[in-house]
């Protein structure tokens, strides 16, 4: 992949890391997963287990947009010098 179309990508990552709407959402969702964990009774570790999943799940979504970005800076950084 050459270097413009990872700016890109970058760009377009951090553009939506700091969306208001976008993190209202991912964190509600977190919250939302947690507290259904919370709910559940003992015996439901099935249930617990697909929550925890699904709030990994956004936090690998959110991981990648930061490598997106990272990667972005480091490449317009390597261009700086």
């Amino acid at each position: 992949m050459d270097n413009q179309k990872l700016i890109a990508q970058g760009n377009a990552a951090y553009e939506l890391l700091n969306n208001e709407t976008f993190t209202s959402v991912v964190n509600d969702l977190i919250q939302q997963y947690l507290a259904f964990a919370m709910q559940t009774k003992p015996n439901e570790q099935e249930l617990r287990e697909q929550a925890y999943y699904q709030s990994r799940g956004l936090q690998e979504i959110v991981g990648y947009l930061n490598q997106q970005v990272a990667v972005r800076d480091q490449i317009l950084n390597q261009s700086e010098e």
